[in-house]
């Protein structure tokens, strides 16, 4: 019988340790070493006895409905280059742009606290693909892109509400989306200490993060 992860779950591999994510319970978690022996195994390929195997059903970590997510890890292209480092021309924000991006954040943060991390990952998830096909191609459309991603980070030092990686990256994707750009959201996580971060990516380019905060992260989930 095929394994596949739950759909809810992503992970990623630090120094051969496994780090998992569940949107679903909106937590990042480790196994035991036993059992993380044993999901390593289904990783590789190997067979895993009936015992781990069974408990790692029973935790909900795999699952035999593999029409879910298949069992590996979260890619993306490594950043090299950001908004933030980029030297583009000085903007000047208009208060149409001042208003709509603090409407986003105010908005967001409100669905932050009301809904699950699950629910706001898939209505974001569904209008970024409706957007896809009209992904910035072109130097032009990445000079739009630029100019858009500036306008938020922009403006959005002007919202009197405390920043927030994931609050901040949730609503720049959704403000980019708004003007036809299908963005990634990377979350990443440093293993000791522990820390957990997410930021707004396109293609090699961060938009609202540096290049080295960035790659100082392990990707575990990419929207």
């Amino acid at each position: 019988m095929a394994y596949a992860l739950r759909q809810d779950l992503s992970y990623c591999l630090i120094d051969g340790r496994a780090i998992f994510l569940d949107i679903e319970s909106d937590r990042y978690f480790r196994l035991g070493p036993a059992l993380e022996a044993a999901f390593l195994r289904h990783v590789s390929g190997a067979p895993i006895d009936a015992a781990p195997l069974e408990t790692l059903l029973q935790r909900r970590i795999l699952t035999t409905d593999t029409a879910g997510e298949t069992c590996t890890e979260a890619r993306c292209p490594t950043p090299s280059r950001s908004v933030l480092e980029l030297h583009t021309k000085a903007r000047t924000l208009g208060v149409s742009a001042l208003i709509e991006v603090a409407a986003t954040v105010i908005r967001t943060r409100r669905h932050l606290r009301t809904k699950s991390l699950k629910a706001i990952v898939i209505t974001l998830d569904q209008k970024l693909t409706q957007c896809a096909q009209r992904a910035p191609r072109s130097e032009y459309d990445e000079a739009r892109l630029l100019d858009a991603a500036g306008a938020f980070v922009g403006a959005r030092l002007h919202v009197p509400i405390e920043t927030c990686c994931l609050l901040d990256s949730l609503a720049m994707a959704h403000f980019l989306a708004r003007r036809g750009f299908a963005t990634n959201i990377v979350f990443g996580v440093i293993d000791d200490p522990f820390s957990a971060h997410c930021w707004v990516q396109a293609g090699d380019l961060v938009l609202n993060d540096t290049v080295g905060n960035a790659t100082s992260y392990t990707p575990i989930r990419v929207l």
